[in-house]
């Protein structure tokens, strides 16, 4: 998939079971995040607010963050606003632990404005496809490469796509 920054574009997803039958009662979010500012979660506190630990992470208060993967204090997972940092943390505004932290996968992007979370809508003519649109004036960079998180709330469904943005000629 590509991401085209001269007008909108929809990004959607077919959510199935094992057997290839569709799930239509998925609750299903996209994120769009920057691999070239995007680190490892080293820990996460089960407390209220999580605090983060990622080295030299370059986040600032205010930016949204969107975090995948973590296991142990999922709540740490989705797209949260950086309310405090140090050199080798950040503090997720409003986040309540919900466990303690197993070291692993987890990573962090720091999320595309606009584009941090946003809820996807079930097509009414394909079962089981959920999708959302961009739209052109969101700050997207042609040439930079983006990853998209699609998680489902309600059943294990969890995808990670890199995207290259390209500017569409002709």
């Amino acid at each position: 998939m590509t991401l085209f920054v001269d007008n909108a574009v929809e990004l959607s997803v077919d959510v199935s079971n094992q057997d290839g039958s569709a799930i239509t009662d998925a609750i299903v979010s996209f994120s769009l995040g920057e691999m070239a500012v995007s680190g490892t979660v080293e820990n996460c506190t089960n407390a209220s607010p999580i605090v983060v630990t990622s080295a030299f992470h370059q986040l600032e208060v205010g930016d949204e963050v969107t975090i995948t993967q973590v296991e142990g204090n999922r709540a740490a997972n989705g797209t949260h606003v950086v309310s405090a940092i140090t050199t080798n943390s950040f503090t997720l505004l409003g986040s309540i632990g919900d466990g303690d932290f197993l070291p692993g996968k987890g990573r962090w992007y720091r999320a595309v404005p606009g584009i941090g979370f946003l809820p996807a809508v079930q097509s009414s003519q394909i079962p089981g496809r959920y999708s959302v649109v961009v739209q052109a004036s969101s700050p997207i960079i042609a040439g930079q490469r983006y990853i998209l998180i699609v998680h489902s709330e309600n059943c294990s469904f969890h995808a990670e796509r890199e995207l290259v943005a390209q500017v569409r000629r002709g």
